[in-house]
């Protein structure tokens, strides 16, 4: 573990951009963190409560994935809401 996250925004959509590049429906999944974002890039992957994510956008303190119906219960669940936090760690390739 890096680093604990927080929730900043989490919000069901239509058109979600998913892990492999599809869109369709889905939760966008907004993080606040810092240390786990040291060499992030789109396509990064970050695990999120030993889920791994796929980056879809960051800033310098949060990232954005967009997560399919499977993924939110899994990754989710413990983070219950806006504001809940979850362990955060960088891992991938380029």
């Amino acid at each position: 573990m890096e680093e604990i996250g927080t929730v900043a925004s989490l919000v069901e959509a239509d058109d979600v951009l998913l892990w492999d590049g599809s869109r369709g429906k889905g939760t966008i999944l907004t993080v606040n963190a810092v240390t786990a974002l040291d060499g992030a890039y789109n396509g990064a992957s970050i695990a999120v409560n030993g889920t791994c994510l796929t980056v879809t956008s960051f800033t310098d303190k949060q990232f954005t994935v967009g997560l399919a119906p499977e993924t939110c219960v899994a990754a989710l669940l413990p983070l219950a809401a806006v504001g809940g936090t979850g362990a955060s760690t960088a891992s991938g390739s380029r």
